[in-house]
């Protein structure tokens, strides 16, 4: 055998060797878990949301306020979640005195999407998306605004599925922070659609929503990895 024929040989197998020591990390990275304390969850855990100051815009239509929004769920391991969340308080900005703002089946003010279901998704190498989807179905929430004198008055049903943004791969924290706006919806590759026309959730800057357990681990540190 050559020289040249044994480097090809050695360096064949060194990369074949590294590829394959590779796989398990690779694929730890794709795939992000919950973990609890440091440990892998096991099961389900009961989960609450906690929020102000959220948006709901209808990009050349209208944008909603919402003083608070809630939620309870149940993170089910390795990565998906189920539950559903509420927003109270909410006004179309700047048409407050002439239009107002419902959920269909919701009283004014108050805008509840129907039951949804979330998973973990990682796009970059530490970037954590907590993706938002119907449960079943397309259709996210119906929003209606509504009033005489209200130029955008109409039902507007939202389809499609939002993303959340978290904190870094393997970060546990009792209270684990989702933020939400136009560019974190877009890198992660998730869209809500109100017709055609593009629609957003976002949050306050500096102020997102959080998130913490509530069952048998509550007030404990919890996170993706």
């Amino acid at each position: 055998m050559t020289k040249l024929t044994k480097f090809k040989v050695l360096f064949i197998t060194c990369m074949a060797v590294l590829g394959i020591a590779a796989l398990p990390a690779m694929a730890q990275a794709a795939s992000p878990e919950w973990y609890v304390n440091g440990a892998k969850l096991t099961g389900s855990e009961n989960v609450k949301t906690s929020g102000s100051n959220m948006k709901l815009e209808i990009e050349g239509v209208a944008t909603i306020k919402c003083s608070t929004m809630t939620g309870t769920g149940l993170i089910t391991a390795p990565r998906s979640d189920s539950g559903s969340i509420s927003f109270t308080g909410c006004e179309v900005v700047g048409l407050s005195s002439v239009c107002s703002v419902h959920g269909v089946g919701n009283a004014v003010g108050t805008i509840t999407p129907g039951a949804l279901a979330t998973e973990l998704k990682l796009v970059a190498p530490s970037t954590v998306y907590d993706v938002f989807k119907p449960a079943s179905g397309t259709t996210f929430v119906e929003i209606v605004i509504e009033g005489a004198s209200c130029s955008v008055a109409n039902t507007y049903p939202i389809t499609g599925e939002v993303a959340g943004l978290g904190e870094p791969l393997g970060t546990e924290k009792v209270e684990q922070p989702l933020t939400f706006s136009k560019a974190i919806s877009t890198a992660a590759g998730t869209a809500l659609k109100a017709g055609k026309k593009n629609a957003y959730m976002i949050s306050e800057a500096g102020n997102p929503p959080v998130n913490f357990l509530t069952g048998a681990h509550e007030t404990q540190k919890f996170g993706a990895r």
